[in-house]
């Protein structure tokens, strides 16, 4: 579904900083403005594994990575899933 809207391309299957492979999208800068940003979303579940933002450095990693592991609905900030 994301990657139908206008502005976002396909980049193929990539990995995240953990590890983990998924299809690559790009948010072209009519839908994110600023920094080159990308999504990393696991094929099977659809679920979101990284967001990336920035250019790669000299070593071929992003200018910033968060990586999900785990994502859920909880009844308090104390609470841990």
């Amino acid at each position: 579904m994301i990657a139908g809207l206008e502005g976002v391309k396909s980049l193929g299957r990539g990995r995240d900083q953990a590890g983990r492979t998924g299809v690559v999208l790009a948010l072209g800068k009519d839908v994110m403005p600023g920094p080159d940003e990308r999504l990393i979303i696991d094929p099977g579940t659809a679920r979101l594994l990284a967001y990336e933002s920035g250019g790669t450095g000299a070593h071929g990693k992003p200018g910033l990575s968060m990586v999900y592991e785990v994502m859920g609905w909880v009844d308090g900030l104390d609470a841990h899933l």
